[in-house]
């Protein structure tokens, strides 16, 4: 199979996705997709190509991205141009005389049916010669040899739209040649084509807001704020009324020569000052008029109207954010399939993608949600109540979310996603919402899943056996299933797991509880909770806190004691190394959020020891400590120098210069003291001083140069003889390694956000999650513990009837057993 894809920068390639097809197979194969159809060229189409010609094929006028839902349905359709000729006999006969009047007289002559279109000798010749004069005039006009087909070939191919060289101008002859013979011998047709296309595709600068405008329609509309239809109305002499229509008709005209005239410089032309544009339209109005191209009525119209130029962009038709959630989530997901930059980039792709959705359910649950915000619907629903919606709540602020798949074979095929929240925000899988049941859930998920792991881990040992294990510092859960297994009551999981969710947990709220750092204390939602001593079937059925915070506890020291082989009742007897070793994680980590803090501050400025004297005050002994940093071969001398150049006045006697270096140079040497002689924190003193030396360096360069100063600046805490604040900093980074594993097991079953965090809390959904997150936690759970793949888009064409061609079909992934 033989494929050759665009290597240069010709901007129609890019824009329409074909010199980026390599990158799209590779970038698809990485997320899943096989490649599973590919156009083929020719042997000799393909000799042909690598020889520096263009492909030769039907180039399309118009193009852009498409996705359709899973019966072929259009849910998204984006077209570039937006305004176009669908056929030659569309144009107006005056737009068509215009045109070539200005670029290629010769085009359509009727006498020559094998004319080479792509060549006009006495006009080439005469750009040769002007060339040749151009050599020693440098002031003479050389004027252009192009053709229309020749231009559409520098405009679509050539690098960036432009002919630098003979080469590159021959390659577009020989091309633009090729491609009007490629249909026979006979070029009539060929030649009416190459007209339409270049009233479709000639570029026209950018509008701000818009774009890239190309083709004559979105010119008109862009530029004039004209209607596409009503000017080839006009310009067919189908208006109305006779004087009201010569002014119309001829201030139409007039937008479209405007047009024709400012692609030979659109960036001058269409600028801000529309005066040289004008002032060529009314150069070029009698020659049309003496040409007969135009008659006298329309030539004395045009020359009095004005073409009303704009530079402000027209507003397109609103589309509801509400109405477009669906596509605008596919569309985010297909900037990271493709890689693509940005929604403009991905709206100008030739593309067609099919996707797992079903327009008509989305558009009938989409208004559906609409309507809860009308007090009638809501009544009628029965959702006002104790606890529920009320009859003076402002319905219209209520955001109401919803999200289905359907489970195929091995595969939840994404069938609907919306929300009642017209922005741009979606909802069900773009935040982080605090979603306390669910939290709960995923809670519950994991207390049985350590317990069945237990379970596994025990259930072969002898009475004796389990009795040496009990004799052994334990953490609750462990000690749990061990004592029920002793008691030979439980033959089975499924009798251990029954067991597990009728054991008993206080929802008392009196309790402290030592996490995330510090002491902190949890309410239940219904305080006649607070007494009770639910089992956990209870506590997940009433969504009570208390309980779960306990439960989460349980959780924390099960990985602690499954990792680290100690509870946390037993951090005081841990050996001195380990002990040391997890004092160096805190510091670690700690000193990482530190850093983390003042980084924030000091990006913001460029000079960062500015800021720092800013905390320090006008304090000449307390800045002299950012030297004491900085300088890798400090002196007295150099010291003195450093203050008088940041504070710009030497102020400063020499013996205050000696005493200050002999405090921060000879009586200490380590980063603690000197940050306490400054009275800064450690890690602010040592970041001063870094980014001092390296204003540039990235936050992982930081971290990296960083590591020992964070050690450093906890040397009190190594050298502390109080065992008790050891103790509660070793917890907290015994706790913290914790949650990074029980994050891992969350993400196992869908949990989509890039950390937990480390507090009993995160059972109540202090570490948020979404619901697009929990429904593919509710599928697995549904089908026995298995995650089955999750397909929101099935197939992406690009290309189509292009040598370019290409299919991707996502790759079939079994289902995978995250749950016991």
């Amino acid at each position: 199979m033989v494929a050759r894809y665009p290597t240069g920068k010709g901007p129609y390639d890019q824009r329409l996705g074909y010199s980026g097809v390599p990158g799209f197979i590779d970038s698809l194969q990485q997320h899943g997709f096989v490649l599973s159809q590919r156009a083929s060229l020719t042997k000799r189409h393909a000799e042909f190509i690598d020889m520096g010609m263009f492909p030769i094929y039907r180039v399309k006028a118009q193009a852009g991205l498409d996705l359709r839902d899973r019966k072929d349905r259009v849910l998204y359709h984006m077209r570039y141009p937006q305004r176009f000729y669908r056929n030659f006999q569309e144009i107006p006969k005056v737009v068509v005389d215009t045109l070539l009047f200005i670029e290629d007289r010769q085009l359509l002559d009727p006498d020559a049916v094998r004319r080479n279109p792509a060549v006009e000798w006495d006009r080439l010749g005469r750009a040769v010669l002007d060339l040749g004069i151009s050599v020693f005039n440098s002031n003479h006009h050389v004027q252009g040899g192009s053709t229309l087909a020749t231009q559409m070939e520098k405009f679509r191919h050539s690098p960036r739209g432009l002919t630098k060289n003979p080469r590159e101008k021959l390659r577009q002859m020989f091309s633009a040649a090729l491609r009007a013979y490629s249909g026979g011998e006979h070029t009539v047709s060929s030649r009416r084509r190459i007209a339409l296309d270049y009233m479709n595709s000639v570029p026209l600068a950018a509008l701000p807001g818009f774009g890239e405008i190309s083709g004559l329609g979105d010119g008109l509309w862009g530029y004039f704020k004209a209607d596409f239809d009503r000017v080839n109305d006009l310009l067919r002499g189908q208006g109305r009324g006779q004087f009201a229509e010569l002014e119309e008709r001829a201030q139409a005209y007039r937008q479209v020569l405007s047009l024709f005239l400012a692609h030979r410089r659109p960036s001058d032309y269409l600028g801000n000052d529309p005066r040289p544009l004008r002032r060529q339209v009314d150069r070029y109005l009698p020659v049309l008029h003496k040409q007969r191209i135009i008659d006298t009525d329309l030539y004395q119209a045009a020359s009095r109207v004005d073409a009303q130029y704009t530079r402000e962009t027209p507003r397109s038709q609103a589309t509801s954010f509400v109405a477009r959630k669906a596509s605008d989530s596919i569309r985010t997901e297909l900037l990271s399939l493709l890689d693509v930059p940005s929604l403009y980039d991905l709206d100008r792709l030739d593309m067609v993608v099919s996707t797992s959705l079903d327009r008509e359910a989305q558009r009938g649950i989409t208004e559906f949600l609409a309507q809860l915000a009308t007090p009638e619907l809501v009544k009628q629903r029965k959702l006002i109540g104790r606890r529920l919606l009320s009859e003076r709540q402002d319905l219209s602020k209520i955001i109401y979310s919803f999200t289905l798949y359907q489970s195929l074979g091995e595969v939840n095929h994404l069938r609907v996603q919306t929300d009642s929240l017209d922005r741009p925000f979606n909802v069900n899988a773009g935040g982080k919402l605090d979603l306390g049941s669910t939290a709960k859930l995923r809670t519950l998920l994991s207390y049985l899943e350590l317990i069945a792991e237990t379970y596994s881990r025990y259930s072969k040992f002898d009475r004796s056996e389990l009795k040496s294990v009990l004799n052994s510092s334990l953490d609750p859960l462990t000690n749990w299933v061990v004592s029920q297994l002793r008691t030979e009551r439980i033959s089975s999981l499924e009798e251990l797991l029954s067991a597990a969710m009728l054991r008993g947990y206080s929802a008392s709220p009196r309790e402290k509880f030592f996490t995330a750092g510090g002491l902190h204390t949890f309410g239940n939602f219904n305080k006649r909770h607070n007494s009770q001593v639910l089992t956990v079937e209870q506590a997940l059925r009433h969504s009570v806190n208390l309980p779960f915070i306990r439960i989460m506890r349980d959780i924390v020291s099960h990985l602690i004691y499954r990792t680290h082989g100690v509870s946390l009742r037993s951090i005081r007897r841990m050996p001195k190394d380990q002990r040391v070793e997890y004092l160096r994680r805190f510091a670690l980590y700690e000193g990482e959020r530190f850093l983390a803090s003042y980084l924030k501050e000091y990006r913001k400025h460029r000079l960062p020891l500015e800021v720092f004297r800013q905390h320090t005050g006008n304090s000449r002994e307390r800045f002299a400590s950012v030297y004491s940093i900085v300088e890798q071969r400090p002196s007295a001398t150099g010291l003195d120098r450093f203050l008088e150049r940041h504070f710009d006045q030497k102020l400063i006697e020499r013996v205050q210069i000696d005493k200050l270096y002999d405090k921060y140079f000879v009586q200490v040497d380590n980063l603690s003291d000197r940050a306490y002689l400054a009275k800064v924190h450690p890690l602010e003193l040592w970041l001063a001083g870094y980014l001092s030396q390296h204003p540039r360096a990235s936050y992982d360069q930081i971290l990296d140069a960083s590591r020992q100063a964070r050690i450093d600046a906890y040397t009190w805490l190594f050298e502390t003889k109080s065992r008790s604040k050891q103790d509660q900093r070793i917890r907290i980074a015994l706790e913290r390694e914790a949650f990074v594993e029980l994050h891992r097991r969350w993400q196992r079953v869908g949990y989509p956000h890039s950390s937990l965090v480390p507090s009993y809390a995160t059972a109540l959904g202090t570490s948020a999650d979404t619901p697009a997150a929990l429904a593919e936690l509710m599928g697995i759970l549904l089908n026995d513990g298995q995650r089955l793949p999750i397909r929101t888009i099935n197939r992406i064409q690009i290309a189509q009837n292009t040598p370019y061609e290409a299919q991707f079909d996502l790759r079939q992934v079994t289902a995978e057993q995250v749950v016991h």
